[in-house]
Order: structure tokens, then sequence, then C-alpha cells
């Protein structure tokens, strides 16, 4: 073995991790298009940085947590009742208001999770991919597919 091959590092990555979109494009993306657009977002910001494994399970969980609200509210005669109450108090569109608090919420978290990895992309430079088409896309897919959930379940 000669010096150059026990001066070459053993332990990288075979694929170096890629700069996850920006934590602005996160929050656009969950405020305007919904849990859907926020849990996407956070699954391809999960792979960009290589650690798809650790975040699955979160993804997962925020998608079941959704779908349960849904049914709840939609389904449920309490969440009827609820959902007519919050009318009363904040004015038509409570359960879009309920759903949009969620995204933001499932955001904070994914924004918690990743902050090393963000903190880090910006100390060292890394040039952010342009979040503008994406998060356009994860806006009108999530509004779709909220739209959609909705449908069924009304």
């Amino acid at each position: 073995m000669n010096r150059s091959e026990l001066l070459r590092p053993s332990l990288t990555r075979a694929t170096p991790a890629r700069a996850p979109y920006s934590q602005q494009v996160h929050f656009l993306a969950s405020f305007f298009g919904g849990p859907f657009a926020a849990l996407a977002l956070a699954a391809i910001n999960g792979e960009r940085l290589g650690r798809w494994r650790r975040d699955a399970p979160w993804v997962l969980l925020g998608l079941l947590v959704y779908l349960a609200l849904e049914v709840a509210l939609l389904q449920t005669e309490a969440g009827r009742a609820l959902l007519q109450q919050l009318d009363v108090w904040v004015g038509q569109g409570a359960h879009g208001l309920v759903v949009r608090v969620y995204a933001l919420g499932c955001f904070v978290v994914f924004m918690l999770r990743h902050r090393r990895e963000q903190a880090a992309c910006d100390l060292v430079g890394l040039t952010r991919p342009a979040g503008l088409g994406p998060g356009i896309g994860l806006i009108l897919g999530g509004f779709v597919l909220s739209y959609l959930l909705r449908t069924v379940l009304a």
C-alpha cells in the first residue's frame, strides 16, 4: 500500500449530499400548498441531504396525522361541530385555517430536524437550488391533493 492510499478518506459517502431548498421556499410551500406540499418538500430536502431514511418515518407520520385530522374534521359529528364553532369565532374558512396551521407545524418540525444541515450549507456557502419552479409545483400539487381529499371525505 502506498502513501496516497493511506491519506485517502475512507469514510466519505459515495454520493455527496446536495444543498437543500431554503427554509423560505419550504415556508411558502407549506403556507400556500398545505400539508402535502410541506411534507413533500421535507422529503425532497431529506433526500438531498442524504438523510431520507431518518426523515421517512416522520414524513409518513405527518401524512397519517393529516389524513386522520381530515377524517376527524369532516367525517365525525364532533369534528363538524368544532368546525362550525371555529367558523363562529374566526369567520368562514376555519377548516382552511386549521389545515394551514398544521402545515406550518410540519414546516417547523422539519426546520428543526434539518437545522444543522441548513446552517452547514450556509456556512460553507453552498448554492441553493432555485426554488421557484418546484415551489409553485408543490403549491399547486398540494392544493389539488387537499381539494381532492376534502371532496372524497365530504
